[in-house]
């Protein structure tokens, strides 16, 4: 069978914390076609860290990881899932709900779907909302 080189996704941007998610598949995939998923799991470790760059150490570092948990690849992806979970605003998210108007010929469906997608979109649903009697850009609790 022929050896195909891959090339390892980018680094990832700390910055973007949402994007954390498919950064994450993409490392699966390439973990599983590059045969990494049958090598020793510490050697996945450090392919994991170096992936996703400089700051994975510090990162890592920073959530107190046992010498056992870094020798256990799962137990250091659920660390970084853990790390980069989105952490949604619930009071901004309701008026975000309440303030949103179905466009004409919009399906309920994607109406709603548009809820899901947070945070690259949602500044337009809300910048002219009625909010306790006010026009207003701004949606306070």
């Amino acid at each position: 069978m022929a050896q195909i080189r891959l090339e390892p996704p980018a680094t990832f941007n700390f910055r973007t914390p949402d994007e954390w998610p498919r950064w994450r598949n993409r490392f699966e995939q390439f973990r599983f076609a590059s045969g990494l998923s049958d090598d020793d799991p510490k050697k996945q470790v450090n392919t994991l860290l170096y992936c996703i760059g400089e700051e994975a150490e510090s990162v890592l570092s920073s959530m107190n990881v046992t010498l056992d948990e870094r020798r256990d690849y799962d137990a250091v992806l659920k660390k970084f899932d853990a790390f980069f979970k989105v952490r949604r605003n619930v009071i901004f998210e309701r008026a975000r709900f309440n303030c949103r108007n179905q466009h004409e010929g919009e399906k309920h469906a994607t109406d709603f779907a548009s809820f899901t997608r947070f945070p690259s979109d949602y500044p337009h649903h809300y910048l002219h909302c009625y909010h306790f009697g006010v026009w207003s850009m701004f949606v306070s609790d």
